[in-house]
């Protein structure tokens, strides 16, 4: 998708100081993600005010998505005009190449799923409130679960990864790979405004990140992030379908009753393990699914340390002081507007203030 200025070639090298161009782009790169949510807010503020969403659940979702993708976006794009870009050199992967990545990506999100349980379970226990994100679970298993899902698996990742990886590294690229990568991961991870999606989305944004980097295709990471998005949305929904839910819930009463009866009155086992064979055997499919899961994350682990010292980055076409890149990348207007919506996404998650 080519929507801005013919780019800047990578073997031109600017003859003046590069630092005040340096700084337009990264306040650009953290200005982008923060400019999506304003507009996204306002407009769904607005059409709150005008549509009544309480009695669809369909039409909550459209409201409540929709204005990102179809004028938050744009307007990000409009905005990203206004700086020069240098696109990273295109090469193409091999089928097998790409699939291959597909268990590195579940190793990182189970890896960043289990620290973010930590971490909300930290938080809950110090600062006594939820901080867990329960709309992915009511998405998913809701009544719309198939609008939520489409939304999830089509609409989600076009955006994202036009956003976070083309728009955002290809204007910022040229002073440092590692950092455009860096930023491009952080952001991603912190604009999902929790706990339980920032750290398995910030590794994965790190991993996506570093992919656009080397290929300059950004269809490679849509691609891959589409399948991740169906294989924890579209999956799970399919699998807890083929559960009874009335049914599971007695069977674990059977089996604790069966247990208890065991425990106090020392009756034979037969019971208990009849009673858990037939509990296995009513969530058997999400077993599988979870087995595959960690064998999936197992194999990503495997590749990860096979491969590990083919894994580099290239060296800035325009190279800054160590000291100055630091003040160019923090010291701007763009870092205070992503923090400032960071801090509010966070709260808000928390305390449902919208």
């Amino acid at each position: 998708m080519h929507t801005d200025e013919t780019p800047i070639p990578e073997q031109s090298r600017p003859t003046e100081n590069p630092v005040p161009a340096a700084r337009r782009a990264y306040s650009s790169a953290f200005f982008l993600p923060a400019l999506l949510f304003i507009v996204d807010l306002i407009v769904i503020v607005l059409l709150r005010f005008l549509i009544d969403t309480s009695k669809s659940l369909a039409l909550a979702y459209i409201v409540n998505f929709f204005p990102m993708y179809l004028v938050a976006f744009p307007c990000c794009v409009l905005a990203a005009r206004l700086v020069p870009k240098m696109p990273p050199e295109q090469k193409k992967l091999k089928p097998w190449q790409l699939l291959s990545v597909i268990p590195v990506c579940q190793f990182l999100a189970i890896l960043g799923n289990i620290i973010g349980i930590i971490v909300n379970a930290i938080l809950s226990v110090i600062l006594g409130v939820n901080t867990s994100a329960t709309f992915l679970q009511e998405g998913v298993f809701g009544e719309e679960s198939i609008l939520f899902i489409c939304i999830a698996v089509l609409c989600a990742p076009i955006v994202e990864e036009l956003l976070f990886r083309k728009l955002m590294i290809d204007r910022i690229r040229q002073y440092g790979n590692g950092t455009a990568i860096i930023i491009s991961g952080l952001l991603f991870g912190l604009f999902h405004g929790n706990f339980t999606q920032f750290f398995y989305a910030a590794m994965l944004g790190f991993l996506f990140a570093y992919i656009y980097t080397r290929t300059g295709k950004i269809h490679y990471t849509i691609i891959l992030h589409m399948a991740m998005n169906f294989w924890g949305t579209a999956i799970p929904m399919l699998v807890t379908k083929k559960i009874d839910t009335n049914a599971f819930f007695e069977a674990v009463q059977d089996a604790m009753d069966a247990l208890q009866k065991y425990i106090t009155s020392g009756q034979p086992m037969d019971e208990v393990n009849q009673q858990l064979s037939a509990l296995l055997g009513d969530i058997k499919p999400l077993l599988i699914y979870s087995a595959c899961n960690y064998l999936l994350a197992f194999l990503g682990f495997i590749f990860l340390l096979i491969h590990r010292k083919r894994f580099r980055i290239d060296p800035p076409v325009t190279p800054l002081p160590t000291r100055t890149h630091l003040n160019v990348i923090f010291l701007n207007l763009g870092v205070l507007f992503a923090l400032c919506i960071c801090v509010f996404q966070f709260i808000n998650q928390i305390y449902g203030i919208l």
